[in-house]
Protein backbone atom coordinates (compact mmCIF):
# COMPACT_ATOMS: atom_id res chain seq x y z
CA UNK A 1 0.00 0.00 0.00
CA UNK A 2 2.90 2.35 0.60
CA UNK A 3 3.70 2.39 -3.10
CA UNK A 4 0.08 3.18 -3.97
CA UNK A 5 0.01 6.03 -1.49
CA UNK A 6 3.24 7.48 -2.87
CA UNK A 7 2.01 7.20 -6.44
CA UNK A 8 -1.24 8.95 -5.50
CA UNK A 9 0.73 11.72 -3.77
CA UNK A 10 2.74 12.16 -6.97
CA UNK A 11 -0.49 12.75 -8.90
CA UNK A 12 -1.16 9.28 -10.29
CA UNK A 13 -4.52 7.53 -10.27
CA UNK A 14 -4.14 4.35 -8.22
CA UNK A 15 -6.55 1.42 -8.29
CA UNK A 16 -5.96 -1.73 -6.25
CA UNK A 17 -7.57 -4.92 -7.58
CA UNK A 18 -7.80 -7.57 -4.89
CA UNK A 19 -10.18 -9.75 -2.89
CA UNK A 20 -13.15 -8.36 -0.95
CA UNK A 21 -11.42 -9.09 2.37
CA UNK A 22 -8.86 -6.37 1.60
CA UNK A 23 -11.36 -3.66 0.61
CA UNK A 24 -11.31 -1.93 4.03
CA UNK A 25 -7.50 -1.78 4.02
CA UNK A 26 -7.48 -0.24 0.55
CA UNK A 27 -10.20 2.27 1.48
CA UNK A 28 -8.51 3.40 4.70
CA UNK A 29 -5.45 4.28 2.63
CA UNK A 30 -7.63 6.44 0.37
CA UNK A 31 -7.08 4.26 -2.68
CA UNK A 32 -9.67 3.01 -5.15
CA UNK A 33 -10.72 -0.63 -4.77
CA UNK A 34 -11.74 -3.01 -7.55
CA UNK A 35 -12.91 -6.53 -6.88
CA UNK A 36 -10.73 -9.25 -8.34
CA UNK A 37 -12.86 -12.32 -9.04
CA UNK A 38 -12.08 -15.67 -7.52
CA UNK A 39 -10.79 -16.77 -4.16
CA UNK A 40 -7.01 -16.56 -4.02
CA UNK A 41 -6.85 -18.26 -0.62
CA UNK A 42 -8.63 -21.35 -1.95
CA UNK A 43 -6.42 -21.36 -5.04
CA UNK A 44 -3.24 -21.20 -2.96
CA UNK A 45 -4.44 -24.00 -0.71
CA UNK A 46 -5.27 -26.26 -3.66
CA UNK A 47 -2.93 -28.91 -5.04
CA UNK A 48 -2.18 -26.68 -8.02
CA UNK A 49 -1.38 -23.70 -5.79
CA UNK A 50 1.23 -25.53 -3.75
CA UNK A 51 4.88 -25.63 -4.74
CA UNK A 52 5.36 -28.52 -7.15
CA UNK A 53 1.59 -28.73 -7.65
CA UNK A 54 0.20 -30.08 -10.89
CA UNK A 55 -2.69 -29.12 -13.13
Amino acid sequence: MGLGERLRQAGHEVVIATQEAFAPLVAERGLEFRLMPGDIRSALESERGRPGGRD
